[in-house]
């Protein structure tokens, strides 16, 4: 029987992954629709190459020009994907110096379509820049874990509002949920993120990292959810 020493794995280890497949699972929809954009991108752009051709002397836009926007569509497509791999299979990193607000700025954008069919509003109030201290991919799964939290208990009608502040040389990224129908419901979706699995897995992998998570209930239909890392 192998132990995880003999396989180089640790404790923690498992925890990210654990929480990185169930994450990766939440995550079917905005990646599919991610991939969708980006294809039909390049459909687009075929298209009005195949009729520029056709037209000849009288296109409106000349093959020059489409063949230009298939190359700039190309370069698009190929950055989707790279964020694509990036969320399948992130490199593990060593802790290191990177800017908080740019990933949550990152995540807003790759859930916007997500948040707005579950009905909520996104409201980021976020620095130009961030600086935390932290390994980028474990940090990077605990914050998408929280948006998708917060999305999946707003769901059907709120504002979801995220806004980072600096304190004693921490930074603290705050989401703040605010319910449009009042009380929580008893029950959430079956695809939704269990939170409870969410809390206690972030908090022991953050505790690697000096970090620290809270959930508080403010009210019947608001809450705080908070993610503390050392500043960068």
């Amino acid at each position: 029987m192998f132990r995880d020493a003999d396989l180089g794995v640790r404790p923690c280890d498992i925890d990210a992954h654990a929480l990185h497949a169930m994450i990766l699972e939440r995550c079917r929809r905005p990646l599919g629709h991610e991939m969708k954009n980006a294809v039909q991108s390049m459909y687009a752009g075929i298209e009005v190459l195949a009729k520029s051709l056709a037209a000849g002397p009288a296109a409106r836009v000349s093959p020059e020009q489409c063949v230009m926007l298939l190359r700039q569509q190309l370069d698009g497509l190929q950055t989707t994907l790279g964020r694509i791999l990036d969320d399948v299979a992130p490199e593990r990193t060593a802790t290191q110096t990177f800017d908080a607000a740019a990933v949550l700025r990152d995540l807003a954008r790759f859930l916007s379509t997500d948040a707005a069919v579950a009905g909520v509003k996104l409201r980021l109030a976020l620095p130009s820049q961030a600086l935390v201290t932290a390994r980028p991919h474990v940090a990077r799964s605990v914050l998408l874990g929280f948006f998708l939290s917060s999305i999946d208990a707003l769901r059907g009608g709120g504002e979801l509002a995220i806004a980072v502040r600096e304190e004693a040389g921490r930074t603290r990224v705050e989401f703040a949920l605010q319910r449009d129908a009042g009380a929580w419901p008893a029950a959430q979706d079956a695809s939704s993120l269990d939170a409870r699995y969410l809390r206690t897995t972030a908090d022991s992998l953050l505790a690697l990292e000096q970090g620290e998570c809270t959930c508080e209930m403010l009210t019947e239909s608001t809450a705080r959810l908070s993610v503390t890392l050392p500043s960068g």
